[in-house]
């Protein structure tokens, strides 16, 4: 049945797996197949996006066999379906399990990707923050860069304007390899900078993306922020020069 399961997944015909996979989990098979299972249902159901079903599914793996070794992966899987159904807390919870039981497992980064997203959510800015430079930490690059530019993101909202930049940048000098999250990172590094009023900083940012950038829409829309900054720098030149002949003149006139 478990293998009929299988080819029947294979085949997308989801509620036939799920009968199959259901049978064999509640059948007198050994343990570890049966976790197996419990584990496919729970994937079959949440690709059916059922995913209070998927919840029950990957709970079960525990249930079934508490050492298996598909725990690590079903955890990370229950938390997710515990997002899907819009539980942060819930989801935090189960991403924080996997990470204290399994820091080895290739899951481990994952969740702590994850569980920072979540904690955004819940507005808990100082943990999602806490939990995202685990995951910068992760040998998996991809989720490294993710992580490091939800960092940025995260200053970004709080207005702190010249550490979101530096956070966006360290994205493509960490992780130079992932180069879509390097080029997002580093245009929102140019805006940040941008402001902050120090458009210096953003032009030269954005001529740093206009290397790597290929012709085409994303390569003119940079070149046009670079058009703007120069003429925003210009005229904040023009005011600062305006407001200081207008501060010596106040001085002149407090001396008569």
């Amino acid at each position: 049945l478990f293998w009929q399961g299988l080819c029947e997944l294979s085949l997308h015909h989801l509620e036939d797996a799920s009968s199959l996979f259901r049978a064999v989990s509640g059948s007198s098979a050994p343990p570890p197949l049966r976790a197996e299972a419990e584990f496919r249902l729970g994937l079959t159901r949440f690709r059916m996006r059922r995913f209070g079903e998927a919840v029950q599914a990957f709970q079960g793996v525990e249930e079934l066999e508490s050492e298996s070794p598909l725990l690590p992966q079903a955890l990370y899987n229950l938390g997710l379906s515990r997002r899907r159904l819009g539980e942060d807390a819930a989801a935090v919870s189960v991403f924080g399990r996997l990470v204290e039981r399994f820091p080895a497992s290739p899951a481990a980064p994952k969740a702590f990707l994850q569980k920072g997203l979540c904690l955004d959510g819940l507005g808990d800015e100082e943990a999602s923050l806490e939990a995202f430079r685990a995951a910068v930490a992760s040998p998996d690059g991809e989720i490294g860069a993710e992580a490091q530019y939800y960092i940025g993101e995260s200053y970004y909202r709080m207005e702190k304007w010249g550490r979101a930049a530096a956070e966006f940048e360290k994205v493509a000098d960490l992780f130079p390899d992932r180069r879509e999250w390097s080029q997002a990172a580093l245009v929102k590094a140019g805006e940040s900078w941008e402001l902050g009023n120090r458009f210096g900083k953003a032009v030269e940012i954005y001529r740093r993306v206009l290397k790597d950038a290929p012709e085409g829409a994303r390569r003119a829309s940079v070149e046009e922020r670079i058009r703007k900054a120069e003429e925003r720098r210009k005229e904040f030149e023009e005011l600062e020069k305006e407001a200081e002949q207008l501060k010596k003149q106040g001085s002149k006139g407090e001396a008569q």
